[in-house]
């Protein structure tokens, strides 16, 4: 992970090394930055961990005031899926943000959590019966 002052779109790799797009995805880590040095630290090392041993990440960039984690990676079919769901597992608060591929957004659905959502939810089915 790169620790550079200037913006984010001045830093951000669109190709890799043959010339082929790259694709993205934003995490959100909820309470990373509230947390203790020593909860950060754990969690910096998770990640340096998960996106150092993944063969597709060209580029990550953690945004801590933010909360927020930017990667690129090669384009190849479910390699985002992959790569979240391993944060994820190793760090359960995060979050899959929104993606793009190709330089096109993705349309899928994104989880959106909370106690007021499920409490929506719930009203839904409740009226469709």
């Amino acid at each position: 992970m790169e620790s550079n002052e200037s913006p984010l779109h001045e830093r951000l790799p669109t190709c890799d090394e043959n010339g082929k797009l790259l694709s993205d995805l934003m995490m959100l880590i909820p309470g990373l930055r509230n947390g203790s040095g020593r909860h950060f630290r754990t969690r910096l090392a998770i990640l340096h961990a998960v996106l150092g041993s993944h063969r597709d990440v060209v580029f990550a960039d953690l945004n801590a005031p933010l909360n927020l984690l930017w990667v690129s990676v090669r384009a190849r079919h479910g390699v985002i899926t992959e790569l979240a769901a391993e944060i994820r597992f190793r760090i359960p608060e995060a979050r899959l943000v929104g993606h793009t591929t190709a330089g096109k957004p993705v349309t899928e659905p994104v989880y959106r959590g909370g106690k007021e959502n499920r409490r929506r939810r719930r009203t839904r089915f409740w009226i469709r019966n």
